[in-house]
Protein backbone atom coordinates (compact mmCIF):
# COMPACT_ATOMS: atom_id res chain seq x y z
CA UNK A 1 0.00 0.00 0.00
CA UNK A 2 1.09 3.59 -0.55
CA UNK A 3 -1.50 5.71 1.23
CA UNK A 4 -1.27 9.46 1.52
CA UNK A 5 0.33 10.19 4.89
CA UNK A 6 -1.56 12.27 7.36
CA UNK A 7 0.76 15.00 8.62
CA UNK A 8 -0.04 16.67 11.91
CA UNK A 9 1.59 18.91 14.43
CA UNK A 10 3.43 16.76 16.94
CA UNK A 11 1.78 16.81 20.35
CA UNK A 12 1.85 15.00 23.67
CA UNK A 13 -1.94 14.62 23.57
CA UNK A 14 -4.33 12.49 21.47
CA UNK A 15 -4.97 14.23 18.17
CA UNK A 16 -8.03 14.12 15.99
CA UNK A 17 -8.58 14.75 12.31
CA UNK A 18 -11.05 17.35 11.11
CA UNK A 19 -13.74 14.66 10.76
CA UNK A 20 -13.28 13.52 14.36
CA UNK A 21 -11.08 10.45 13.97
CA UNK A 22 -8.21 9.72 16.35
CA UNK A 23 -4.73 10.48 15.05
CA UNK A 24 -2.80 8.96 17.89
CA UNK A 25 -1.19 9.64 21.25
CA UNK A 26 2.29 10.16 22.57
CA UNK A 27 3.34 8.84 25.94
CA UNK A 28 7.04 9.53 26.25
CA UNK A 29 8.28 6.39 24.48
CA UNK A 30 8.67 8.45 21.30
CA UNK A 31 11.92 9.87 22.68
CA UNK A 32 13.47 6.41 22.46
CA UNK A 33 13.97 6.89 18.71
CA UNK A 34 12.06 7.00 15.44
CA UNK A 35 9.59 4.20 14.78
CA UNK A 36 8.33 2.89 11.45
CA UNK A 37 4.78 2.30 10.28
CA UNK A 38 4.49 -1.47 9.72
CA UNK A 39 2.40 -0.81 6.59
CA UNK A 40 4.10 1.96 4.60
CA UNK A 41 7.47 1.71 6.44
CA UNK A 42 7.63 5.50 6.83
CA UNK A 43 9.47 6.58 9.95
CA UNK A 44 8.10 8.81 12.65
CA UNK A 45 9.17 12.41 12.39
CA UNK A 46 9.61 14.79 9.47
CA UNK A 47 11.08 18.08 8.40
CA UNK A 48 10.06 21.53 9.51
CA UNK A 49 7.06 22.14 11.74
CA UNK A 50 5.11 19.08 10.61
CA UNK A 51 5.77 15.56 11.71
CA UNK A 52 4.41 12.10 10.86
CA UNK A 53 3.28 10.31 14.00
CA UNK A 54 3.25 6.59 14.47
CA UNK A 55 1.51 4.84 17.35
CA UNK A 56 0.59 1.40 18.69
CA UNK A 57 -2.66 -0.45 19.25
CA UNK A 58 -2.23 0.22 22.96
CA UNK A 59 -2.07 3.94 22.18
CA UNK A 60 -5.31 3.69 20.23
CA UNK A 61 -7.14 1.78 22.95
CA UNK A 62 -5.84 4.03 25.71
CA UNK A 63 -6.98 7.15 23.88
CA UNK A 64 -10.38 5.53 23.27
CA UNK A 65 -10.75 4.80 26.99
CA UNK A 66 -10.45 1.04 26.59
CA UNK A 67 -8.56 -1.67 28.47
CA UNK A 68 -5.01 -2.01 27.11
CA UNK A 69 -4.00 -5.16 28.98
CA UNK A 70 -4.37 -7.30 25.85
CA UNK A 71 -3.43 -4.64 23.29
CA UNK A 72 -0.32 -4.72 21.14
CA UNK A 73 2.36 -2.31 22.32
CA UNK A 74 4.96 -3.36 19.76
CA UNK A 75 3.67 -2.79 16.22
CA UNK A 76 3.51 0.84 15.14
CA UNK A 77 1.68 2.52 12.27
CA UNK A 78 0.74 5.94 11.02
CA UNK A 79 -2.81 7.27 11.14
CA UNK A 80 -3.39 7.27 7.37
CA UNK A 81 -2.27 3.68 6.91
CA UNK A 82 -4.32 2.42 9.85
CA UNK A 83 -7.44 4.22 8.59
CA UNK A 84 -6.92 2.72 5.12
CA UNK A 85 -6.30 -0.71 6.64
CA UNK A 86 -9.51 -0.58 8.70
CA UNK A 87 -11.50 0.56 5.66
CA UNK A 88 -10.01 -2.23 3.51
CA UNK A 89 -10.92 -4.81 6.16
CA UNK A 90 -14.38 -3.54 7.05
CA UNK A 91 -15.74 -2.06 3.84
CA UNK A 92 -14.46 -4.50 1.23
CA UNK A 93 -17.29 -5.89 -0.94
CA UNK A 94 -16.49 -9.57 -0.41
CA UNK A 95 -15.83 -11.19 2.96
CA UNK A 96 -15.86 -7.90 4.82
CA UNK A 97 -14.56 -8.25 8.37
CA UNK A 98 -16.70 -7.66 11.42
CA UNK A 99 -15.92 -4.54 13.42
CA UNK A 100 -15.29 -7.05 16.23
CA UNK A 101 -12.60 -8.82 14.19
CA UNK A 102 -10.27 -5.99 13.12
CA UNK A 103 -6.78 -6.90 14.27
CA UNK A 104 -3.44 -5.18 14.60
CA UNK A 105 -1.96 -5.22 11.07
CA UNK A 106 1.43 -6.48 12.22
CA UNK A 107 2.22 -9.77 10.47
CA UNK A 108 2.89 -11.66 13.67
CA UNK A 109 0.43 -9.88 15.94
CA UNK A 110 -3.26 -9.97 14.95
CA UNK A 111 -4.55 -8.82 18.33
CA UNK A 112 -8.13 -7.57 18.21
CA UNK A 113 -9.04 -3.91 18.35
CA UNK A 114 -12.04 -2.96 20.48
CA UNK A 115 -15.09 -1.53 18.72
CA UNK A 116 -14.35 1.87 20.22
CA UNK A 117 -10.75 1.59 19.11
CA UNK A 118 -11.82 0.79 15.54
CA UNK A 119 -14.25 3.69 15.46
CA UNK A 120 -11.63 6.09 16.80
CA UNK A 121 -9.13 5.40 14.00
CA UNK A 122 -11.63 4.91 11.17
CA UNK A 123 -12.20 7.48 8.45
CA UNK A 124 -15.61 9.05 7.83
CA UNK A 125 -16.69 6.40 5.28
CA UNK A 126 -15.84 3.52 7.60
CA UNK A 127 -17.50 5.13 10.62
CA UNK A 128 -20.68 5.61 8.59
CA UNK A 129 -20.66 1.92 7.63
CA UNK A 130 -20.01 0.90 11.23
CA UNK A 131 -23.00 2.98 12.32
CA UNK A 132 -25.17 1.30 9.66
CA UNK A 133 -24.09 -2.18 10.75
CA UNK A 134 -24.67 -1.30 14.40
CA UNK A 135 -28.22 -0.46 13.32
CA UNK A 136 -28.71 -4.18 12.66
CA UNK A 137 -27.87 -5.03 16.27
CA UNK A 138 -31.13 -5.10 18.26
CA UNK A 139 -31.50 -4.20 21.92
CA UNK A 140 -33.31 -7.47 22.70
CA UNK A 141 -33.90 -10.94 21.26
CA UNK A 142 -35.12 -10.41 17.67
CA UNK A 143 -38.38 -11.98 16.51
CA UNK A 144 -38.35 -10.81 12.89
CA UNK A 145 -35.89 -9.97 10.14
CA UNK A 146 -36.98 -6.35 10.41
CA UNK A 147 -35.94 -6.32 14.07
CA UNK A 148 -32.43 -7.06 12.80
CA UNK A 149 -32.70 -4.33 10.21
CA UNK A 150 -32.88 -6.69 7.22
CA UNK A 151 -35.41 -7.80 4.63
CA UNK A 152 -35.54 -9.58 1.26
CA UNK A 153 -35.92 -7.59 -1.96
CA UNK A 154 -37.71 -8.51 -5.19
CA UNK A 155 -34.74 -10.63 -6.31
CA UNK A 156 -34.74 -12.62 -3.09
CA UNK A 157 -31.58 -10.89 -1.83
CA UNK A 158 -31.16 -10.05 1.85
CA UNK A 159 -30.66 -6.31 2.16
CA UNK A 160 -30.26 -3.81 4.96
CA UNK A 161 -33.48 -1.86 5.33
CA UNK A 162 -31.71 1.42 6.08
CA UNK A 163 -29.71 1.67 2.85
CA UNK A 164 -30.15 -1.49 0.75
CA UNK A 165 -26.65 -2.79 1.50
CA UNK A 166 -25.86 -6.50 1.63
CA UNK A 167 -25.53 -8.46 4.86
CA UNK A 168 -22.53 -7.57 7.01
CA UNK A 169 -21.28 -10.14 9.53
CA UNK A 170 -21.12 -8.99 13.16
CA UNK A 171 -20.46 -12.15 15.17
CA UNK A 172 -21.69 -15.74 15.28
CA UNK A 173 -24.55 -15.01 17.68
CA UNK A 174 -25.86 -12.27 15.37
CA UNK A 175 -25.48 -14.56 12.35
CA UNK A 176 -27.28 -17.44 14.09
CA UNK A 177 -30.13 -15.18 15.21
CA UNK A 178 -30.54 -13.97 11.63
CA UNK A 179 -30.30 -17.50 10.26
CA UNK A 180 -32.99 -18.68 12.67
CA UNK A 181 -35.36 -16.03 11.26
CA UNK A 182 -34.62 -16.81 7.62
CA UNK A 183 -36.13 -20.29 8.14
CA UNK A 184 -39.69 -19.17 9.05
CA UNK A 185 -39.53 -16.56 6.29
CA UNK A 186 -38.87 -19.26 3.67
CA UNK A 187 -41.39 -21.66 5.16
CA UNK A 188 -44.04 -18.94 5.20
CA UNK A 189 -43.36 -18.32 1.49
CA UNK A 190 -43.78 -22.06 0.90
CA UNK A 191 -47.21 -21.91 2.54
CA UNK A 192 -48.41 -18.62 1.09
CA UNK A 193 -47.04 -18.67 -2.45
CA UNK A 194 -47.07 -22.41 -3.10
CA UNK A 195 -49.88 -23.56 -0.83
CA UNK A 196 -47.71 -26.15 0.90
CA UNK A 197 -49.18 -27.72 4.02
CA UNK A 198 -47.06 -28.13 7.14
CA UNK A 199 -47.11 -31.40 9.06
CA UNK A 200 -45.51 -32.14 12.41
CA UNK A 201 -43.73 -35.32 13.35
CA UNK A 202 -44.27 -37.56 15.19
CA UNK A 203 -47.71 -35.99 15.91
CA UNK A 204 -49.39 -32.62 15.60
CA UNK A 205 -49.36 -32.13 19.38
CA UNK A 206 -45.87 -33.54 19.96
CA UNK A 207 -43.10 -31.68 21.76
CA UNK A 208 -40.41 -31.60 20.52
CA UNK A 209 -41.38 -31.96 16.87
CA UNK A 210 -40.01 -31.99 13.34
CA UNK A 211 -41.90 -30.22 10.56
CA UNK A 212 -42.15 -31.17 6.88
CA UNK A 213 -44.17 -29.72 4.01
CA UNK A 214 -46.30 -31.28 1.27
CA UNK A 215 -48.10 -29.79 -1.69
CA UNK A 216 -51.92 -29.65 -1.60
CA UNK A 217 -52.15 -31.96 -4.63
CA UNK A 218 -50.01 -34.71 -3.11
CA UNK A 219 -52.87 -37.21 -2.70
CA UNK A 220 -54.00 -36.88 -6.32
CA UNK A 221 -50.73 -36.26 -8.18
CA UNK A 222 -49.43 -38.95 -10.53
CA UNK A 223 -45.96 -37.40 -10.35
CA UNK A 224 -44.33 -36.86 -6.96
CA UNK A 225 -41.03 -35.09 -6.27
CA UNK A 226 -39.14 -35.68 -3.01
CA UNK A 227 -36.70 -32.95 -1.96
CA UNK A 228 -34.06 -34.13 0.53
CA UNK A 229 -31.54 -31.55 1.77
CA UNK A 230 -27.99 -32.00 3.05
CA UNK A 231 -26.60 -31.71 6.55
CA UNK A 232 -25.84 -28.69 8.74
CA UNK A 233 -27.93 -25.79 10.01
CA UNK A 234 -30.37 -25.95 7.09
CA UNK A 235 -34.04 -26.70 7.72
CA UNK A 236 -36.99 -27.59 5.49
CA UNK A 237 -36.98 -25.23 2.53
CA UNK A 238 -33.25 -24.53 2.40
CA UNK A 239 -30.34 -25.92 0.41
CA UNK A 240 -27.74 -23.72 2.13
CA UNK A 241 -28.28 -21.20 4.93
CA UNK A 242 -25.18 -19.15 4.11
CA UNK A 243 -26.32 -18.79 0.49
CA UNK A 244 -29.77 -17.60 1.63
CA UNK A 245 -28.02 -14.88 3.65
CA UNK A 246 -25.07 -13.90 1.48
CA UNK A 247 -26.46 -14.52 -2.00
CA UNK A 248 -30.22 -14.97 -2.40
CA UNK A 249 -33.22 -17.16 -1.72
CA UNK A 250 -33.20 -17.95 -5.43
CA UNK A 251 -29.91 -19.79 -4.92
CA UNK A 252 -30.10 -20.87 -1.28
CA UNK A 253 -33.70 -22.05 -0.92
CA UNK A 254 -35.85 -24.68 -2.65
CA UNK A 255 -38.38 -22.09 -3.88
CA UNK A 256 -37.19 -22.27 -7.49
CA UNK A 257 -37.53 -26.07 -7.31
CA UNK A 258 -41.09 -25.69 -6.02
CA UNK A 259 -41.95 -23.34 -8.90
CA UNK A 260 -40.71 -25.83 -11.51
CA UNK A 261 -42.30 -28.79 -9.79
CA UNK A 262 -45.71 -27.10 -9.63
CA UNK A 263 -45.51 -25.92 -13.24
CA UNK A 264 -44.71 -29.47 -14.39
CA UNK A 265 -47.45 -31.18 -12.43
CA UNK A 266 -45.50 -32.69 -9.56
CA UNK A 267 -46.81 -33.15 -6.08
CA UNK A 268 -44.01 -32.32 -3.63
CA UNK A 269 -42.73 -33.56 -0.29
CA UNK A 270 -40.14 -31.34 1.43
CA UNK A 271 -38.06 -33.29 3.95
CA UNK A 272 -36.34 -31.89 7.04
CA UNK A 273 -33.67 -34.49 7.95
CA UNK A 274 -31.40 -32.19 10.00
CA UNK A 275 -33.99 -31.40 12.65
CA UNK A 276 -33.35 -34.45 14.81
CA UNK A 277 -33.21 -32.79 18.27
CA UNK A 278 -34.12 -29.51 19.93
CA UNK A 279 -32.88 -27.53 22.89
CA UNK A 280 -35.58 -27.47 25.62
CA UNK A 281 -34.29 -24.02 26.58
CA UNK A 282 -33.70 -22.16 23.30
CA UNK A 283 -31.15 -19.38 23.30
CA UNK A 284 -32.49 -15.89 23.85
CA UNK A 285 -30.04 -13.19 22.84
CA UNK A 286 -29.33 -9.81 24.40
CA UNK A 287 -27.58 -6.90 22.71
CA UNK A 288 -24.35 -7.70 24.56
CA UNK A 289 -24.27 -11.14 22.90
CA UNK A 290 -24.14 -9.49 19.48
CA UNK A 291 -21.25 -7.21 20.43
CA UNK A 292 -19.00 -9.79 22.05
CA UNK A 293 -15.87 -10.84 20.13
CA UNK A 294 -15.51 -14.59 19.94
CA UNK A 295 -12.14 -15.75 21.19
CA UNK A 296 -11.28 -19.43 21.13
CA UNK A 297 -8.35 -21.78 21.01
CA UNK A 298 -8.00 -23.37 17.60
CA UNK A 299 -9.44 -26.88 17.54
CA UNK A 300 -11.30 -26.51 20.85
CA UNK A 301 -15.07 -26.01 20.80
CA UNK A 302 -16.46 -23.31 23.11
CA UNK A 303 -17.81 -24.74 26.37
CA UNK A 304 -21.30 -23.47 25.66
CA UNK A 305 -21.49 -25.46 22.42
CA UNK A 306 -20.65 -28.70 24.23
CA UNK A 307 -23.19 -28.00 26.97
CA UNK A 308 -25.87 -27.12 24.45
CA UNK A 309 -25.31 -30.38 22.55
CA UNK A 310 -25.57 -32.39 25.76
CA UNK A 311 -28.95 -30.83 26.60
CA UNK A 312 -30.59 -31.54 23.25
CA UNK A 313 -33.75 -33.68 23.28
CA UNK A 314 -34.16 -36.16 20.43
CA UNK A 315 -37.31 -36.08 18.31
CA UNK A 316 -39.25 -39.32 18.22
CA UNK A 317 -39.09 -41.12 14.83
CA UNK A 318 -36.60 -38.51 13.56
CA UNK A 319 -33.65 -39.32 15.81
CA UNK A 320 -31.27 -39.46 12.84
CA UNK A 321 -31.46 -38.09 9.28
CA UNK A 322 -32.01 -41.56 7.70
CA UNK A 323 -34.70 -42.33 10.31
CA UNK A 324 -36.45 -39.09 9.36
CA UNK A 325 -36.32 -39.90 5.64
CA UNK A 326 -37.81 -43.36 6.22
CA UNK A 327 -40.50 -41.99 8.58
CA UNK A 328 -41.62 -39.37 6.06
CA UNK A 329 -41.69 -41.92 3.26
CA UNK A 330 -43.75 -44.38 5.31
CA UNK A 331 -46.32 -41.79 6.37
CA UNK A 332 -46.63 -39.56 3.34
CA UNK A 333 -45.30 -41.31 0.23
CA UNK A 334 -45.92 -45.04 0.55
CA UNK A 335 -49.72 -44.62 1.02
CA UNK A 336 -50.12 -42.53 -2.16
CA UNK A 337 -52.42 -44.54 -4.42
CA UNK A 338 -52.45 -42.04 -7.29
CA UNK A 339 -48.68 -41.69 -7.53
CA UNK A 340 -47.22 -43.52 -10.51
CA UNK A 341 -43.92 -41.70 -10.97
CA UNK A 342 -41.66 -40.73 -8.06
CA UNK A 343 -38.52 -38.65 -8.51
CA UNK A 344 -35.97 -37.57 -5.91
CA UNK A 345 -33.56 -34.64 -5.58
CA UNK A 346 -31.00 -35.39 -2.86
CA UNK A 347 -28.30 -32.89 -1.95
CA UNK A 348 -25.05 -33.77 -0.16
CA UNK A 349 -25.85 -35.91 2.92
CA UNK A 350 -29.40 -36.19 1.61
CA UNK A 351 -27.96 -38.73 -0.80
CA UNK A 352 -26.92 -40.92 2.09
CA UNK A 353 -30.43 -40.79 3.54
CA UNK A 354 -31.90 -41.57 0.12
CA UNK A 355 -29.69 -44.63 -0.29
CA UNK A 356 -30.72 -45.83 3.16
CA UNK A 357 -34.34 -45.42 2.09
CA UNK A 358 -33.70 -47.53 -1.00
CA UNK A 359 -32.07 -50.23 1.09
CA UNK A 360 -34.84 -50.43 3.67
CA UNK A 361 -37.89 -49.76 1.49
CA UNK A 362 -36.79 -51.27 -1.80
CA UNK A 363 -39.98 -53.23 -2.43
CA UNK A 364 -42.23 -50.23 -1.75
CA UNK A 365 -40.19 -47.55 -3.50
CA UNK A 366 -38.51 -49.08 -6.56
CA UNK A 367 -41.69 -49.97 -8.50
CA UNK A 368 -42.65 -46.27 -8.66
CA UNK A 369 -39.23 -44.62 -8.54
CA UNK A 370 -38.22 -43.23 -11.92
CA UNK A 371 -35.09 -41.18 -11.27
CA UNK A 372 -32.74 -39.67 -8.68
CA UNK A 373 -30.89 -36.39 -9.10
CA UNK A 374 -28.02 -36.35 -6.63
CA UNK A 375 -26.34 -32.95 -6.19
CA UNK A 376 -22.79 -33.36 -4.92
CA UNK A 377 -24.07 -36.28 -2.90
CA UNK A 378 -21.93 -38.07 -0.30
CA UNK A 379 -23.66 -41.43 -0.74
CA UNK A 380 -21.66 -44.53 -1.58
CA UNK A 381 -22.99 -47.59 -3.36
CA UNK A 382 -21.73 -50.71 -1.63
CA UNK A 383 -21.09 -54.12 -3.21
CA UNK A 384 -23.65 -55.36 -0.70
CA UNK A 385 -26.49 -53.46 -2.40
CA UNK A 386 -29.17 -55.59 -3.96
CA UNK A 387 -28.86 -56.03 -7.71
CA UNK A 388 -32.08 -54.07 -8.22
CA UNK A 389 -30.87 -51.06 -6.22
CA UNK A 390 -27.40 -51.05 -7.79
CA UNK A 391 -28.79 -51.35 -11.32
CA UNK A 392 -31.38 -48.64 -10.71
CA UNK A 393 -28.70 -46.16 -9.57
CA UNK A 394 -26.51 -46.97 -12.57
CA UNK A 395 -29.35 -46.58 -15.06
CA UNK A 396 -31.64 -43.93 -13.52
CA UNK A 397 -29.52 -41.69 -11.27
CA UNK A 398 -27.04 -38.92 -11.94
CA UNK A 399 -24.81 -36.91 -9.64
CA UNK A 400 -24.16 -33.23 -10.36
CA UNK A 401 -20.78 -32.55 -8.72
CA UNK A 402 -18.60 -29.50 -8.15
CA UNK A 403 -16.74 -28.48 -11.28
CA UNK A 404 -15.83 -25.38 -13.22
CA UNK A 405 -16.84 -27.12 -16.46
CA UNK A 406 -20.18 -26.25 -18.09
CA UNK A 407 -23.28 -27.92 -16.65
CA UNK A 408 -23.66 -31.58 -17.66
CA UNK A 409 -20.03 -32.02 -18.74
CA UNK A 410 -19.00 -35.58 -17.75
CA UNK A 411 -16.65 -35.50 -14.75
CA UNK A 412 -13.90 -37.96 -13.88
CA UNK A 413 -14.86 -39.42 -10.50
CA UNK A 414 -11.85 -41.59 -9.79
CA UNK A 415 -11.26 -39.43 -6.71
CA UNK A 416 -13.25 -37.25 -4.32
CA UNK A 417 -16.96 -37.47 -3.53
CA UNK A 418 -17.73 -39.21 -6.81
CA UNK A 419 -15.98 -42.41 -5.76
CA UNK A 420 -18.61 -45.03 -5.09
CA UNK A 421 -21.48 -42.91 -6.43
CA UNK A 422 -22.53 -45.83 -8.60
CA UNK A 423 -23.93 -43.51 -11.27
CA UNK A 424 -22.75 -41.06 -13.93
CA UNK A 425 -21.30 -37.83 -12.53
CA UNK A 426 -21.55 -34.55 -14.41
CA UNK A 427 -20.62 -30.96 -13.72
CA UNK A 428 -23.00 -28.84 -11.68
CA UNK A 429 -21.49 -25.76 -13.32
CA UNK A 430 -20.05 -24.42 -10.06
CA UNK A 431 -17.00 -25.15 -7.94
CA UNK A 432 -18.73 -24.60 -4.59
CA UNK A 433 -20.62 -27.47 -2.97
CA UNK A 434 -23.52 -25.30 -1.78
CA UNK A 435 -24.36 -24.19 -5.33
CA UNK A 436 -24.65 -27.67 -6.83
CA UNK A 437 -28.45 -27.74 -6.41
CA UNK A 438 -29.47 -24.28 -7.69
CA UNK A 439 -27.04 -23.84 -10.59
CA UNK A 440 -27.95 -27.02 -12.59
CA UNK A 441 -31.68 -26.76 -11.79
CA UNK A 442 -32.79 -26.75 -15.44
CA UNK A 443 -30.67 -29.79 -16.19
CA UNK A 444 -31.97 -31.57 -13.10
CA UNK A 445 -35.60 -31.08 -14.13
CA UNK A 446 -34.97 -32.11 -17.73
CA UNK A 447 -33.37 -35.30 -16.44
CA UNK A 448 -36.13 -36.15 -13.96
CA UNK A 449 -39.00 -35.26 -16.29
CA UNK A 450 -37.44 -37.43 -18.98
CA UNK A 451 -37.18 -40.31 -16.51
CA UNK A 452 -40.85 -39.81 -15.65
CA UNK A 453 -41.75 -40.06 -19.34
CA UNK A 454 -42.57 -36.49 -20.34
CA UNK A 455 -40.84 -33.36 -21.62
CA UNK A 456 -39.84 -30.67 -19.17
CA UNK A 457 -41.69 -27.36 -19.60
CA UNK A 458 -39.12 -24.66 -18.88
CA UNK A 459 -41.54 -21.75 -19.27
CA UNK A 460 -41.88 -21.42 -15.50
CA UNK A 461 -43.46 -18.29 -13.97
CA UNK A 462 -40.93 -16.34 -11.94
CA UNK A 463 -41.08 -16.57 -8.17
CA UNK A 464 -42.25 -13.24 -6.76
CA UNK A 465 -40.07 -12.48 -3.75
CA UNK A 466 -41.27 -8.89 -3.40
CA UNK A 467 -44.76 -9.54 -2.05
CA UNK A 468 -43.48 -10.97 1.18
CA UNK A 469 -42.66 -9.12 4.38
CA UNK A 470 -42.57 -9.78 8.11
CA UNK A 471 -46.30 -9.18 8.53
CA UNK A 472 -47.14 -11.77 5.87
CA UNK A 473 -44.65 -14.19 7.40
CA UNK A 474 -46.21 -13.76 10.85
CA UNK A 475 -49.69 -14.40 9.47
CA UNK A 476 -48.51 -17.49 7.64
CA UNK A 477 -46.73 -18.77 10.75
CA UNK A 478 -50.00 -18.52 12.65
CA UNK A 479 -51.75 -20.83 10.16
CA UNK A 480 -53.16 -24.12 11.43
CA UNK A 481 -50.74 -27.04 11.23
CA UNK A 482 -52.25 -30.24 9.84
CA UNK A 483 -51.76 -33.31 12.01
CA UNK A 484 -49.27 -35.84 10.71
Amino acid sequence: QNPVRLVTEYSNHPLRTTDGGLVGSSDGRRSMGAKQCVICLESEGGDGDERVEVFTQADVERAAGQDVSDACDRCTYCRACLADYVEAQFCRPVKAASFLAITCPGNECRRLFSLEGVRSVANAKTRAEIAAVLGTVPDAHPTSLAALGYGYNARGELRRLSDGAAFHFVNQAHYDALGDLVVPHIQAMMRVQFGLVEHRLPRADAEPYNNIFVSPNLDTAERVLLLVQGSGAVRAGQWARAVCINDSLRMGSILEYLARARHNGFGVVVFNPNLTAVDPQPTRYARADFLRPRKRVMGVAPTGVVAKAANMVRIESCETPPAHVITVFDRFVAPLAAAKHIAIVAHSAGGYGTLQLLREREQLLLPKLRGIAFTDSVHSVSPRESDAVAQFIVQHAQNWVTSSAPVDTPVDVTRGLGVGAGCPCVSAGHEKHEYTSPVPIESVFKFLCSKCGFEYDADVPAVDYSVFDDATAAAAAAAVVVAA
